[in-house]
């Protein structure tokens, strides 16, 4: 969102200023955003979100389960906790949200400059997946998908998942190739299956 005030760092993040989100990617400000990786307790899926048609970098792309802004002043836990109500309706408590570490991404498109200090998170929740109330703004349609079968699609040992995906508590049908997923210069969204899968084992030794 594009009236979003949020706090501004240099390179080593120091605190700058503030800035509107817009002026942030505009001008390839530092900034901290929040990213959540949700498993479904039960199925032990990993929640994905498909972004709306109407947003300008990656439309109908899959992407992290929760993702957005640190608003100016605000602590990186209500960040997460607000974004998670804001774009799935899901609230918690009492649950283990286990920290990865701060990732560091910087790219240029012919639509913005983004630099981001990204702090990210995972937790294993019950949901009902078709009882979200996702915020349309930001995202069409929620998946869960195995850890597995991202792997699988980014090690090309399949061309396509048939899953099913939930638009206003509504399923339908959803096909996932590999160039549906967010690429990055990094291979993110590949390691964090493997994350996942240790999550799930129980391990606690764990870094983006």
């Amino acid at each position: 969102m594009n009236n979003e005030i949020i706090d501004i760092y240099d390179d080593n993040g120091l605190f700058l200023k503030t800035s509107t989100s817009k002026e942030a990617h505009t001008y390839g400000y530092w900034h901290k955003v929040i990213h959540f990786w949700i498993i479904d307790k039960k199925t032990k899926r990993l929640l994905y979100q498909k972004r709306a048609k109407e947003k300008l970098l990656y439309p109908n792309m899959l992407d992290i389960s929760v993702a957005g802004h640190v608003l100016s002043g605000e602590k990186i836990f209500d960040a997460l906790k607000r974004e998670t109500k804001e774009e799935l309706g899901l609230e918690f408590d009492n649950v283990k949200i286990k920290f990865l570490g701060i990732r560091r991404d910087s790219f240029k498109s012919n639509i913005i400059i983004n630099r981001e200090f990204q702090y990210v998170y995972i937790a294993s929740i019950d949901i009902d997946i078709s009882k979200l109330n996702i915020q349309k703004e930001e995202l069409s349609e929620i998946i869960l998908i195995s850890p597995q079968v991202i792997i699988d699609l980014f090690e090309k040992k399949i061309k396509k998942y048939i899953g099913t995906s939930y638009h206003d508590n509504i399923k339908k049908k959803s096909i996932i190739k590999i160039n549906n997923i967010i690429p990055s210069i990094d291979n993110y969204n590949y390691k964090i299956p493997f994350i996942v899968n240790r999550f799930l084992l129980g391990e606690n030794n764990l870094f983006i």
